[in-house]
């Protein structure tokens, strides 16, 4: 609150949704974690900031982000290059006229990544590299191979590597989500089989060092596209509950996740889609109440793409014979707002193209690679330099 009170009597005012966001009158944007900070806006509110803070606390000096010059965030780092458009690739829908140039012609390409990050943790345990690991989880059930209880240390050491998996997969590395949330279920009682299954996720990061976000700075304007999924009773033996997956991408980069168990067992492969949505619903709603708190425009309308006919049919309230009317009472809360047509819109797209099914089910290594282009499209086509002929006597 210290923080947060000087803040505020600066001019620095706390958003209700976003309460780690503070915006001034000028559009200067604080986020801060703890101590932390990491802020936007122009040169001249950027001096006048760090100038007010370094009068009224002993920090650090300030780093600005320069294709030279990085900057490091709780423990992910963010670099930038400037590029120009003919070297921009994107496998998704896109328009150059939503592009901003600079007086030189570039773009401007951000990337984040927890390169350094990983590669320590990875070292600290001596992870020897593999060949030809394209996916983080060699099949379905691979894990259950072998039943035998870890003992002792081993137990300690499944429950500390999971719970940095955990972290890593929820700040950047959204392909490894599925499988640390589906061995994270073993944590209390892992085998020599789950452990197996950490050591190929480990071994995949090793081999996938090069995995950024990247995106494009400042759009002239905003998109959002929000995919969930679900997986009926996927995961059995092990358990009847249905495996949830949402995906929420703004301007083609992936910036919220979700890989999670469902609660209860559904009786169908619609009913555990529609639990699915509820949670993708709730996710984006609140993700744009938070792009509103700091002065983004967002849809009027929450759009919400799904593979599952039924759920789409449900939720837009295209039938009242649908058998899912058996599993779920309409005066329930979560199931009006899925019904609101004024607030959202449900549309079914192809299987192939829905990303959150990366997050519900076990991919082999070629879907892995396609998944990671459809979230994450940006790409950047690294042109070689002309070799140089030369004589000499």
């Amino acid at each position: 609150d210290t923080l947060a009170g000087w803040l505020d009597s600066k001019g620095y005012k706390r958003k209700v949704d976003g309460p780690c966001a503070f915006i001034n009158d000028k559009g200067f944007t604080i986020l801060s974690y703890v101590d932390d900070l990491i802020c936007r806006g122009s040169m001249e509110e950027t001096i006048k900031f760090y100038k007010l803070l370094e009068d009224r606390f002993d920090c650090k000096d300030y780093n600005i982000l320069a294709p030279d010059n990085k900057l490091a965030f709780l423990g992910f780092d963010i670099t930038c290059e400037d590029v120009s458009i003919g070297e921009l690739t994107m496998t998704g829908e896109w328009s150059e006229d939503n592009i901003q140039l600079d007086d030189d012609g570039k773009v401007r390409v951000i990337h984040i990544d927890q390169q350094q990050v990983i590669e320590e943790y990875l070292r600290s345990l001596d992870v020897k590299p593999s060949f030809n690991i394209l996916s983080p989880m060699s099949g379905k059930y691979h894990i259950l191979t072998d039943p035998t209880l870890l003992e002792g240390d081993d137990i300690n050491k499944y429950q500390s590597i999971i719970g940095t998996l955990n972290y890593i997969s929820s700040v950047t590395r959204y392909d490894i989500a599925y499988p640390t949330a589906r061995l994270a279920q073993f944590s209390h009682k892992p085998t020599v089989g789950t452990m197996k299954g950490v050591n190929k996720v480990l071994q995949y990061l090793l081999s996938t060092q090069d995995f950024k976000l990247t995106g494009i700075y400042a759009p002239k304007t905003d998109s959002f596209d929000y995919y969930s999924d679900s997986d009926h009773a996927g995961d059995m033996p092990i358990t009847t509950h249905s495996h949830t997956g949402t995906v929420l991408i703004m301007n083609n980069v992936p910036i919220q996740w979700r890989s999670k168990k469902q609660p209860k067992t559904s009786r169908s492969s619609a009913e555990a889609e529609i639990y699915a949505l509820s949670d993708t619903l709730a996710d984006a709603r609140l993700l744009q109440w938070k792009m509103i708190d700091i002065n983004i425009k967002v849809p009027d309308k929450i759009t919400i793409k799904v593979d599952n006919n039924q759920a789409k049919v449900f939720a837009n309230d295209e039938t009242i014979s649908s058998r899912l009317r058996t599993a779920f009472s309409l005066k329930e809360a979560w199931v009006q707002e899925i019904k609101d047509a004024g607030e959202v819109s449900v549309v079914q797209i192809p299987a192939d193209i829905n990303v959150s099914d990366m997050l519900t089910k076990v991919q082999p290594g070629t879907k892995v690679k396609r998944y990671i282009d459809l979230i994450n499209p940006i790409k950047i086509n690294r042109r070689l330099s002309p070799d140089i002929l030369s004589t000499g006597s």
